[in-house]
């Protein structure tokens, strides 16, 4: 919070004072000259105590209200009213003094309320950002032992060694190795959410060609999609190109995909498709023919660790990671997501690259 007399705005507070002096000095000269005046007196003064609210954080709207009720009541005596008009030319100056102390209590409320907002978005920025290093602290500790268990589970069931004798030992580290990544992947993402959220993901843009990725993600995800009968279908120019950051456009759309095989049901299709608009724009969409999402839902997926279903025995598992982490990937390129949605037809998910 400002104490106003830091920075740029400190010429202002000079000015804003030195302006509220002289107006005060103006008004107390005005009603000496014409005593009688004492309505449009009290709303000079009012407009004088208003003018301080620009420099609110100073606190100088009660001085300046204690200052004018002092000069209100002496131009009460200076000189004396006639006894026929004195009722009205009191109570003129009593609505005066109240007028004063009113805008002045309003504007200390205004005050008083904007600092304890203040305090409150510091309070949140700062746990938020603690929250970011915790995350990116806790994920770094838990990855270097998952790249150590993930190399010995691999030379176990590679028996790169010699024969382990017992097959289900092979088996048991094939599950060990599978779950490792999985940890590993999903570690991966806390920290790219962590990073995007303390603004410290870097990207870096290059040329690639779109069919080329496709083919890439065709053989990432043809066998788990051959598992559930679906079909993939994957259409694009072979002479469309993007100019995004390559690990980064490769991850959404995995994420995406990803998503896609688990909510579509045995026998599904899923399309990817890009496209080149009109003002030189690049669009990606991931289209499904699956179980589809509610309005109302899909707000709530784009936060962190959200999903369309919560509950602990929910059917479909997952971190709720994958649609934060494709929307803040998206902000850093300077892209947005679309998503267009209906409970029991399916869901496209749409990435608009802007022009390069």
């Amino acid at each position: 919070m400002s104490s106003g007399f830091d920075g740029q705005g400190s010429g202002r507070d000079v000015v804003v004072i030195g302006l509220c002096t002289f107006l005060t000095f103006v008004i107390f000269c005005f009603d000496m000259a014409t005593p009688a005046d004492d309505v449009s007196v009290g709303f000079a003064y009012d407009v004088v105590i208003v003018l301080t609210f620009l420099v609110r954080y100073r606190q100088l709207y009660f001085p300046f209200a204690a200052v004018a009720s002092v000069l209100v009541v002496i131009g009460c005596f200076f000189p004396l009213p006639s006894p026929e008009d004195a009722s009205v030319f009191f109570a003129n100056r009593g609505l005066a003094l109240v007028s004063l102390w009113l805008i002045a209590g309003l504007i200390h409320f205004r005050t008083r309320s904007e600092a304890a907002l203040l305090r409150l978005l510091d309070a949140s920025e700062l746990a938020s950002e603690a929250k970011s290093r915790f995350l990116a602290s806790m994920s770094h500790e838990l990855r270097a032992p998952l790249t150590g268990i993930l190399g010995f589970s691999e030379i176990l069931k590679s028996e790169m060694l010699g024969p382990i004798g017992n097959r289900r030992y092979v088996d048991y580290a094939s599950h060990i190795h599978e779950s490792g990544e999985h940890m590993l992947s999903l570690i991966n993402d806390i920290l790219d959410i962590a990073k995007i959220e303390a603004g410290k993901m870097e990207i870096e843009p290059d040329w690639m060609l779109v069919s080329t990725l496709f083919e890439t993600l065709e053989g990432l995800t043809a066998v788990r999609a051959a598992e559930k009968g679906l079909i993939l279908v994957f259409e694009a120019s072979p002479a469309l190109r993007l100019r995004a950051d390559v690990r980064a456009v490769k991850q959404m759309l995995i994420n995406l995909l990803s998503n896609a095989v688990k909510f579509t049901p045995d026998g599904g299709t899923i399309t990817v498709s890009g496209r080149l608009e009109a003002d030189g724009g690049v669009v990606l969409s991931v289209r499904d023919t699956g179980v589809g999402i509610s309005h109302e839902t899909i707000t709530r997926l784009l936060r962190p660790f959200e999903q369309a279903d919560n509950r602990f025995d929910a059917v479909h598992k997952g971190s709720g990671l994958g649609l934060s982490l494709v929307k803040g990937l998206m902000d850093l390129h300077g892209g947005r997501m679309s998503i267009e949605s209906r409970v029991g037809q399916g869901s496209a998910f749409t990435l608009h690259f802007p022009p390069p």
